[in-house]
């Protein structure tokens, strides 16, 4: 098929194209970028003056010889397309027609009333490109209609070069950009063209136009800079954060842009620079014992549901490391992990924080709004640390968004959808706080659906060496050592010692051993913190046949006593003693219990220097 399309032209002849040469690039690129097709551009004289792809090296040259297309549309002095061109009547005088790979062209000519300046051609060279543009080949045309017109107005006026310049600089920058999605507004706000990543946001096939099926709202809030929009499309509401300029030396076609991010997208950009471990999984949780290897299959079990999960265990423990890993071995893995301390955020914030607000919301608020943590995550994971802090009027909110999955920031009325999932996490026991009228009962079921308890390291002390050794590793690296391997008779009284401050407080006495080794010194027992030496570690340190190991209900039973000597035997000695050791009151009272510790214990005695270091460790 061949098509002709005439075209009305003033009359000056008096401009070349070779004029505004550095001009024809971009426009090149402009078309080769919205089309993703070759495109080239050659004067009168058959010379190519710009070009991108196969035709880029070839600018400067002369094609006489192998266009007969381009030499039919200036016979024609119009727009012609051919949809074969080795079938067509036009290309059988040519040399090349039996190797010629064009599947399409489309050219027209460039004229300034009635001199030919030169042609604007672009051709596919294979059929899915071919079949890509004839599905929406009307409105290529009219787009390569217009840019022709901008090119002879460029020749015409170069008193307009600056303006025309900077449309082609917005456009290029518009077209190269891949991660951000832009949609093109013709004068009445119309939709004109959509990029592939506006495409896919908007779940539109390829090329395909909505025109007036999107609407777009201001909210009036921003986010890190960039103002927010809300886009209505097939009934589908869907948050944005761009900017919307105007191109004031457009054709009407092109009169405003938006370039924008999805905010999901956004949210997980800002996350990156914040996110303590974003590649933690299974293989960060490091040990052996049989707690260990059951807790890595419980969080394979859990990890691809969508329900919501309660971490205890003792301060140290690690439960910010096990939610990270559920979140990254999930099908979520790819959205945000939002985690927020719930006690270390005042409660008069926590609100805010957590759900967003809207400009203006309440005095001292950034003027431009903020997003919430739970819209941040929308797709992810929210992770609620030392959920046990949480303030009751907090907790009914909460509560709601459990059983919802919606929120409205503060000052607005708007319910925003959310997708999470909550990870829960408390060293505190949470049925002795309802007991106390300190926590909901119906949120705690609401977060209880899958509990997770991760056992102190007192409980697993199979998982000392290896633990030990890798943060040995890791402080080595960070302080450019080379400690070598621990030896046994370091990890013996790393073995022997209790430590209530668990994992955390493992990992700072390694570190403190790294930088007290200096560099070719071999491990002494001067390197121990200060409150792991002492009779039992020196013999341990420097060699000595240590004695069997006890069992750790032994170990335990005698730490336990040795804490409750510390204090006074009434319920708030006990209380202080609890918290000495790391557990809760009512754990207490179980391992009271358990070990007949309260029929037998001892009177309160002075405790030794040593001891005291132990327990307030």
């Amino acid at each position: 098929m061949t098509q002709i399309i005439n075209r009305p032209t003033q009359i000056d002849p008096a401009i070349t194209l070779a004029a505004i040469q550095p001009y024809l690039t971009r426009f090149a690129k402009v078309l080769s970028s919205v089309l993703g097709i070759d495109a080239e551009i050659m004067d009168v004289n058959f010379i190519r003056l710009a070009g991108t792809g196969i035709y880029e090296a070839g600018i400067g040259s002369s094609i006489d010889e192998a266009n007969f297309i381009y030499k039919h549309a200036i016979k024609m002095k119009s727009f012609v397309r051919i949809d074969n061109p080795r079938e067509s009547e036009v290309c059988d005088e040519c040399a090349n027609k039996a190797t010629c790979r064009e599947t399409l062209s489309l050219c027209t000519t460039l004229q300034v009333g009635g001199q030919v300046l030169g042609v604007l051609g672009l051709v596919c060279f294979n059929a899915r490109d071919r079949a890509r543009i004839l599905r929406k080949v009307d409105f290529y045309v009219e787009f390569v209609k217009q840019i022709a017109e901008v090119i002879e107005q460029k020749a015409l006026e170069q008193k307009k070069a600056a303006d025309a310049g900077d449309l082609l600089d917005a456009l290029l920058e518009i077209m190269d950009i891949d991660d951000r999605g832009v949609l093109i507004f013709d004068w009445r706000r119309n939709i004109t063209f959509m990029n592939k990543v506006a495409r896919a946001e908007f779940s539109r096939a390829s090329n395909s136009v909505p025109g007036n099926e999107l609407r777009l709202r201001k909210t009036r809030n921003s986010f890190g800079g960039l103002q927010e929009f809300e886009i209505l499309f097939n009934d589908r509401k869907t948050k944005v954060v761009g900017s919307l300029s105007e191109i004031r030396a457009g054709p009407p076609h092109f009169s405003s842009a938006l370039v924008f991010e999805a905010l999901p997208k956004m949210t997980r950009k800002a996350l990156d620079f914040s996110a303590s471990n974003p590649d933690t999984k299974l293989a960060a949780i490091v040990g052996a014992s049989p707690q260990t290897l059951q807790l890595k299959s419980d969080i394979m079990r859990l990890a691809h549901s969508p329900s919501t999960v309660l971490i205890t265990g003792e301060s140290g423990t690690g439960k910010e490391l096990v939610a990270q890993a559920i979140h990254n071995v999930s099908d979520r893995r790819q959205a945000p992990f939002v985690a927020i301390n719930c006690g270390g955020i005042p409660n008069t914030l926590l609100e805010s924080e957590l759900f967003g607000y809207d400009r203006g919301a309440f005095t001292g608020g950034l003027k431009s709004g903020k997003i919430g943590k739970f819209e941040m995550a929308n797709g992810g994971t929210v992770f609620l640390d030392e959920i046990g802090s949480m303030p009751i009027y907090m907790q009914v909110k909460l509560l709601r968004v459990l059983q919802e999955r919606q929120i409205s920031r503060l000052g607005s009325n708007d319910v925003i959808d959310v997708d999470v999932r909550i990870i829960a996490a408390t060293n505190e026991n949470l049925a002795e706080r309802i007991s106390q009228n300190m926590f909901r009962g119906d949120l705690f079921y609401r977060l209880n659906v899958i509990p997770l308890e991760i056992a102190p390291l007192r409980e697993r002390k199979e998982d000392i060496k290896a633990l030990s050794q890798r943060f040995v590793d890791f402080y080595c690296k960070r302080l450019n050592k080379s400690a070598g391997r621990i030896p046994h008779y370091i990890m013996n009284v790393l073995y022997n010692y209790a430590w209530p401050g668990n994992v955390r407080e493992l990992q700072n006495c390694v570190e403190y051993m790294v930088n007290a080794i200096q560099a070719g010194q071999p491990w002494r027992a001067e390197h121990l913190p200060p409150k792991l030496r002492g009779p039992a570690a020196g013999r341990l340190a420097a060699g000595a046949a240590a004695p069997s190991p006890r069992s750790l209900r032994e170990v335990e039973r005698e730490h336990i006593m040795e804490a409750l000597r510390a204090f006074p035997g009434n319920n708030k000695g006990k209380k202080e003693a609890a918290r000495a050791l790391g557990i809760g009151i009512a754990t207490l009272y179980r391992k009271i219990g358990e070990y007949g510790i309260a029929a037998d214990a001892p009177e309160r005695t002075a405790m030794s220097t040593a001891s005291i270091s132990i327990a307030d460790s």
